[in-house]
């Protein structure tokens, strides 16, 4: 119930390690952005990057993924949870679960299919429509655990019938444990990247579009091989060059070792614009020092004595490295961000997981993005694991000012009057995402903490203000009967 939060109690421990191997694709579609800024033909409010618009009624709708639902007995089937939208935002309890064999979605929920395991929106035909991008790395699709990404219209009734966009990506497989839908190429339509992975071997791909309801499965393009392998574990689009379309960016691991790449389209092909080893695990493009470029935030650095560096070593806690965008070099301009940094509360200790999420949008209005940051390891109090979010807010001079000082704010559910108390492994903070659902001009701070109520999960919705997000009127949202970590994974 709206408003209402999740009880709570004890669960299993939880790990925050996000590597395997893998490879990125790309699928093309039919429309800019994210999701269309068009003017929609009757007169109705189109769907914006901030607030995804599935059933057209002019509010943003949000979408949850939960990859650990049991669907018919089918273990980790998966599903996604789409709260729809109103004026007071997706509080209203009106909700709808889409899986695979239900809503016109193609195949059928098995075992291990993990649907759900990563979610974007976009309007990828360009009907003025939002639709719900979803990968389901565990699906066999020919062969075991090959992976499929699919494709949910949206239109006036909703989310109703799906496409799969994808063939096999030889000689990965795991296709879309990591997916985000972009113009990347600027020829007006949207493409949707994503990641594939054997145990030996992976990279990335994505397939071009247009992407039509009913159309034929695409092939996947390379965009590169991760040559240790690697899983990828997150996506993040943005013009960090200003030559008018995104850059990829993209977080992968292989031994245990993290590493972040950025991929530019030129001349139509993917070519690796920059690039550095034992950097990140989480990553969020934002312009936070307003001077017109996209700047990448990356979590989960590790940090040498030096300062404003990435190399070997974890720091304590987890740190957030900042890259400036810049027409001639990205990232010949850096700060680092972590708990210890004069104007952020509390202090860095180990497994805060300080970093684990990141998420950037303008939440003041002044120009300049904020940085919603997850630590789903932080302690509340006694209560291990939490966990906290805090949002860093932009300046001229970027997250610190000209002295090194952020300025900050922070959350947990024991922040009145956040609903619902803070205890062990609740992980608060695990997701997170900033989207102006209800369309006022000041975007929500969205945040997942699948630990809740024993791995049932929770999202929290907490509305925006003048000044940014604020605890007063947030809202717990509750999954559906049977869903299993509900806000491990919310749409980009």
């Amino acid at each position: 119930m709206a408003g209402t939060a999740p009880q709570h109690s004890r669960r299993r421990p939880r790990r925050w390690t996000l590597w395997g191997a893998a490879t990125l694709v790309v699928v093309s579609g039919a429309t800019t952005g994210v999701v269309t800024v068009a003017s929609a033909d009757d007169g109705r409010k189109a769907p914006t990057a901030d607030a995804p618009d599935f059933n057209g009624d002019g509010y943003g709708d949000l979408a949850v993924g939960a990859p650990e639902t049991t669907v018919a007995g089918a273990k980790e089937a998966g599903q996604v949870t789409v709260h729809w939208g109103g004026p007071d935002g997706p509080g209203n309890g009106q909700r709808e679960a889409v899986r695979q064999g239900r809503a016109g979605v193609p195949g059928t929920a098995e075992k291990g299919d993990r649907f759900g395991a990563s979610v974007d929106t976009a309007d990828v035909n360009g009907d003025g429509y939002t639709d719900l991008v979803v990968g389901s790395p565990g699906e066999e699709h020919g062969a075991e655990g090959r992976g499929i990404v699919t494709v949910v219209w949206g239109g006036d009734g909703g989310l109703d019938g799906a496409t799969t966009v994808t063939k096999d990506v030889a000689p990965y497989g795991h296709l879309g444990g990591a997916v985000i839908a972009r113009d990347f190429d600027g020829d007006g339509a949207v493409d949707v990247a994503f990641d594939s992975h054997t145990e030996e071997s992976g990279g990335l791909a994505y397939v071009s579009g247009p992407l039509k309801p009913g159309g034929k499965p695409q092939p996947a393009r390379k965009i590169a091989r991760l040559s240790m392998g690697g899983e990828v574990a997150r996506l993040a689009a943005g013009d960090f060059n200003g030559d008018g379309t995104p850059e990829l960016a993209a977080t992968a691991g292989a031994m245990d070792v993290p590493s972040t790449g950025v991929y530019d389209w030129v001349k139509g092909k993917p070519e690796h614009l920059w690039g550095m080893a034992n950097h990140g695990s989480s990553v969020a493009a934002g312009d936070f020092d307003g001077d017109g470029l996209d700047d990448l935030a990356v979590g989960g650095c590790r940090v040498t004595e030096e300062p404003g560096r990435c190399g070997e070593g974890e720091s304590l806690g987890g740190r957030v490295h900042l890259l400036f965008g810049s027409r001639d070099e990205l990232g010949d301009r850096t700060q680092t961000v972590d708990q210890d940094t004069p104007g952020l509360p509390g202090g860095a200790t180990r497994d805060d997981a300080f970093g684990a999420s990141l998420a950037a949008r303008d939440t003041d209005g002044d120009g300049r993005a904020e940085l919603a940051v997850g630590s789903p390891g932080k302690a509340v109090g006694s209560q291990r694991e939490a966990g906290q979010v805090f949002v860093l807010y932009g300046g001229g001079n970027g997250l610190l000012d000209s002295s090194g000082r952020a300025r900050s704010t922070f959350f947990h559910q024991d922040t009145h009057p956040v609903p619902g108390n803070a205890e062990a492994e609740d992980v608060f903070g695990a997701a997170v995402e900033l989207r102006d659902l209800n369309q006022d001009g000041a975007p929500e701070l969205l945040v997942g903490a699948p630990g809740e109520n024993e791995d049932t999960g929770g999202v929290w919705v907490l509305p925006g203000g003048a000044e940014g997000p604020r605890s007063e009127g947030s809202v717990a949202l509750r999954p559906g009967a049977g869903v299993s970590r509900f806000g491990e994974v919310l749409a980009g």
